[in-house]
């Protein structure tokens, strides 16, 4: 059996993944491969440099492709629909597609009120409120999240990292973290999980949609996929 990863994420690699099943990774940038990438294992994976929306595999060659928060890095919608369409393409017919994705809220959250309540005590962690800035700064899935404009909000709010360090007890490390936003180009996007499913159920059927238990669970869902018409 083989199982395609869209990206490096290292917890997906290290999976007690099933006996004789071979997981290849596939990501666009070979700095997160050496970076983060937790090394190949003969036989069992493998990590190569490839685009996914033009993936370096054969038709229907694989029986799962898995990617956390690849869906997110994709224009939507057009960019998503290609990514399902290859995900399609190197699928068996009898095989799943397992995507983790990072949802909008609905209604969506204001970003002047979530500068607002870091000095309320209300985040249980910055990971935690820069998960949900960066949501509250989008206009649109069309548009997405640019971080560098994330970024300008966040430097124009007069918010000190050293004294939110202070008050909070977070690592002052951790906040200043935001300044790689600077100038970035990088642009994420979170439709909503009305919208996922309106393009992936273009393709796909949708067996399952999962949430864990860990904080904002309630926005990254698993969903569980197999190829649109395909019958035992």
């Amino acid at each position: 059996m083989r199982a395609l990863m869209l990206g490096v994420t290292p917890a997906i690699a290290a999976m007690q993944w099933p006996d004789r099943l071979r997981l290849l990774a596939v990501d666009g940038s070979l700095a997160m491969v050496k970076g983060v990438w937790p090394g190949d294992l003969p036989v069992a994976r493998a990590a190569i440099c490839g685009e996914w929306l033009s993936l370096p595999l054969t038709d229907k060659s694989c029986d799962v492709v898995t990617g956390d928060g690849s869906a997110n890095c994709v224009p939507f919608p057009e960019g998503l629909r290609r990514l399902a369409r290859e995900a399609l393409r190197v699928l068996r017919p009898e095989g799943c597609l397992f995507l983790r994705c990072y949802v909008q809220a609905t209604p969506k959250e204001d970003a002047r009120h979530l500068l607002d309540a870091l000095s309320d005590g209300q985040y249980r962690s910055f990971h935690e409120f820069k998960f949900r800035f960066l949501m509250s700064m989008q206009e649109s899935a069309q548009r997405g999240a640019a971080v560098a404009e994330v970024y300008c909000r966040w430097a124009q709010s007069g918010v000190d990292p050293r004294h939110l360090a202070a008050v909070t007890g977070w690592d002052a490390s951790i906040i200043q973290a935001l300044d790689a936003y600077r100038d970035s180009p990088t642009v994420h996007v979170f439709p909503t999980l009305t919208e996922f499913r309106s393009v992936l159920g273009e393709y796909f059927e949708e067996l399952s949609c999962s949430y864990a238990t860990y904080p904002l669970a309630e926005r990254c869902p698993v969903l569980a996929l197999r190829p649109a018409g395909w019958t035992k």
